[in-house]
Formats: C-alpha cells, sequence, structure tokens
C-alpha cells in the first residue's frame, strides 16, 4: 500500500480558459470590497472593507503570468492543499473563507489561508470514472474536476453581489475542470521532508 509521501504531489493548476489564481494576483493588487452596513433596510454606518485579495479567482488578466502551483498533500480523508506559488501565501493552505457574508450570500469562498487558523480544505480528485489518486494517473498532464470532502460539492465559479470579481467556492454549481500539469510526485510535506 503506497504511502501518503507517495500519494502526495505538486502540481500547476489552471483551467483551460480562463486563468485560476489568488484575485491579488489576477487584478495586479490589493482586492478590497466596500460593503455598505444597513440594518432593517437603512443605510446605519460607516462602510466596511472587506479584503478578498487572498480569495481564488477565474477570470481575465493581464497579470497573472506564473500559474497557481499547489501541493496535494494525501491524507486519510483526501487531498489536503498547500500553496506553492512562491509569495505572500506560499506554505498557507487553501480553506473555507468564514466571512459571514460569504457564508449567508456564496456559501463561502476558497481562498489562502495560515494552516493554525484554517483547517485545510480536503478534496477528492474527481476523474471521468470517479475518484482518483496520484497512482491512478497515467500521465502528468491531466484535466480534473476538485470536489469538496464535506459538502460533497465539486469547485465551481460564482459572482458576488457586491463585488465584479468571479471567485472559487464549492457549494453547488457547474463543476469548473481543472487542468494540472504535475512538476513533482512523492512531494514530501513542508514541516517533514524526511518522510517516506
Amino acid at each position: 500500500m503506497a504511502t501518503h509521501r507517495q500519494q502526495s504531489f505538486i502540481a500547476q493548476v489552471d483551467t483551460p480558459r480562463l486563468p485560476l489564481h489568488f484575485l491579488e494576483t489576477l487584478t495586479g493588487g490589493p482586492v478590497r470590497i466596500t460593503q455598505a452596513r444597513t440594518g432593517g433596510g437603512l443605510f446605519s454606518g460607516r462602510p466596511q472593507q472587506r479584503d478578498d485579495s487572498h480569495l481564488l479567482g477565474h477570470q481575465p488578466s493581464e497579470t497573472a503570468a506564473e500559474l497557481l502551483l499547489l501541493y496535494f498533500r494525501s491524507t486519510d480523508d483526501g487531498y489536503a492543499l498547500y500553496v506553492r506559488t512562491p509569495g505572500a501565501h506560499f506554505g498557507k493552505c487553501l480553506g473555507m473563507d468564514t466571512h459571514e457574508d460569504l457564508e449567508r450570500y456564496a456559501g463561502g469562498a476558497i481562498g489562502a489561508f495560515a494552516p493554525d487558523s484554517h483547517a485545510p480544505l480536503k478534496v477528492n480528485l474527481m476523474g471521468a470514472k470517479g475518484p482518483m489518486q496520484l497512482l491512478d494517473f497515467k500521465s502528468d498532464s491531466l484535466i480534473i474536476h476538485l470536489q469538496d470532502r464535506r459538502s460533497g460539492q465539486t469547485w465551481h465559479r460564482y459572482r458576488r453581489h457586491d463585488a465584479p470579481h468571479l471567485y472559487i467556492g464549492a457549494k453547488g454549481g457547474e463543476a469548473l475542470p481543472l487542468r494540472l500539469r504535475i512538476t513533482e510526485r512523492n512531494a514530501a510535506y513542508l514541516s517533514n521532508p524526511d518522510e517516506v
């Protein structure tokens, strides 16, 4: 039986049509969304800003030259995802944003979070015949869907009511096909580089 390290890998992730990356990379700078505070249909208070820079987006970009690089860590409960793209999010896990408005309006968005503040999102790699693991891949380049283990829903893109961007979520919607280009097989966890 294969070990977790033998089933873990690092891959470039994109889609056949549009770039997939963090919103700050796609837009070339911080992404702050202004929210009006309302109550009972009336404006009440100063507008608040929400920072969405760390959330995944799927939209045209003139600045996103590098592909998103992720570490797919095999676990007993599916694959946990960690960022390997150099920069501000390197080493962070991909998790579900728990911002109250995101939960209420869109069911949560997927983004980069420090592992000590968020649990990594666990996913199934879904091929044409169902769940797959690294040893099932006949090639280092393939198209898959990612399925959230908790909700059973596949990753999809959606638009928020208060923002012009296209976000990535996993709570219903048309499945987003993802293209993987594996750059390293048998990849070790950063905090345990000598594991077998």
